[in-house]
């Protein structure tokens, strides 16, 4: 079975897609206790430690109000800090092996 991780997977949202996913994939659930996802050697410990990864949901995030119009650059940053940059993307570690 491939496997799945996910990101934010506690919350409302997210275990809504860990259910869903669940019946077709190994789901991961990756947060704060398993890995720092603002440090890219957590990260990259945490993923070797899964093994082969199919694909990654990246729900952790923020919330704020206001339309997208009004929403500045900074908001939107802000709402999601701990982003993986795409050097932690399953694709990009396994080009590099």
């Amino acid at each position: 079975m491939r496997t799945v991780v996910i990101t934010g997977g506690t919350g409302g949202l997210g275990t809504d897609v860990v259910r869903r996913l669940s019946m077709d994939y190994r789901c991961v659930v990756l947060g704060h206790a398993q890995a720092d996802l603002t440090s890219e050697d957590s990260v990259r410990s945490a993923f070797e430690s899964i093994g082969e990864i199919y694909g990654l949901v990246h729900l952790v995030g923020g919330w704020t109000g206001g339309t997208v119009r009004e929403t500045a650059l900074a908001t939107w940053s802000a709402c999601s800090p701990s982003t993986p940059p795409r050097r932690f993307s399953p694709r990009a570690r396994r080009s590099r092996t």
